[in-house]
């Protein structure tokens, strides 16, 4: 827990991206919930003769029912808008679900597209503080040591930190906004 912390404080600079990620995976976790509600008329206007279509403002009876209640007031809200025409039907439903699985995959973009500023900063500092650090070392450290070894250690110790700890980072980042999210 010692070290996460030292390789925290490298993420401090870039916070707002983390911010950013945790906005765009709640953002990807509504639509995604969205997206399933969209898809209940389409089924049950193709599926069933007599589309079951509510004609009845629907209630809000409790969080217990809140699925139930977002599909019958969709639905509500679909029969409002094009009646009993299934044509106009299909083709608002087909139209809000391709914006709606769009803006979910956009925002699951954007989420990812945000951590890697944050994975690179961090990643630009580490490396820029172990060079400023091989830099100042003595001369009789580098005679007494090969190069090679050197170079090769800390190409070596970056990317165990990249694996290991930012991997970490990004996952908890995740778990934050959106803790179903499937890898």
């Amino acid at each position: 827990m010692v070290y996460f912390k030292k390789i925290l404080k490298y993420a401090i600079p870039y916070k707002r991206f983390a911010f950013l990620n945790i906005f765009f995976n709640i953002l990807y976790a509504l639509f995604s919930a969205l997206s399933f509600v969209v898809l209940m008329p389409l089924l049950k206007v193709i599926f069933k003769k007599d589309a079951e279509i509510t004609k009845i403002k629907p209630v809000f009876n409790g969080i217990m029912e809140a699925d139930s209640f977002f599909n019958e007031y969709f639905s509500y809200t679909v029969y409002t808008l094009v009646g009993e025409d299934k044509g106009k039907t299909l083709t608002l439903v087909i139209v809000l679900i391709i914006i709606v699985f769009l803006l979910k995959n956009l925002f699951s973009y954007l989420g990812f597209y945000s951590i890697t500023f944050l994975k690179n900063g961090v990643l630009k500092d580490i490396r820029n503080d172990l060079y400023d650090k091989t830099v100042s070392l003595p001369i009789s450290y580098f005679s007494e040591k090969r190069k090679g070894d050197i170079m090769a250690r800390i190409g070596s110790d970056v990317i165990e930190v990249h694996y290991s700890f930012l991997s970490i980072l990004e996952l908890s980042l995740i778990h934050i906004s959106e803790p179903t999210r499937p890898y």
